[in-house]
């Protein structure tokens, strides 16, 4: 095996592994803060990706992925900010009522 090919597979597995990592941090801390699983999350990540995609394939380019990544976070932060909104309102009055 080219010394070459197994180091881009040894970095592509540590990529892989630290977003991995990244997601389940974020879902760790969010079931730490509100006591319930928010299966959303994933929806939000797959939500940022192909935005991020569709950005570099039409309108920047693949060489300035520089750009469409704030600008994806841009797009996806309002959204998730108002679907968290319904369901911190969701689990409030829940909690509330004693249930």
């Amino acid at each position: 095996m080219n010394l070459m090919l197994l180091s881009q597979y040894v970095l592509s597995g540590l990529v892989i592994g630290l977003i991995y990592s990244l997601m389940t941090l974020g879902i760790t801390f969010i079931y730490g803060i509100m006591k319930m699983i928010n299966r959303s999350i994933g929806e939000f990540y797959m939500i940022g990706s192909y935005v991020q995609y569709a950005l570099l394939g039409t309108v920047f380019g693949w060489d300035r992925w520089y750009l469409a990544l704030p600008l994806a976070m841009a797009s996806v932060f309002p959204s998730a900010r108002r679907r968290g909104g319904r369901l911190a309102a969701c689990c409030d009055g829940a909690t509330r009522s004693g249930k």
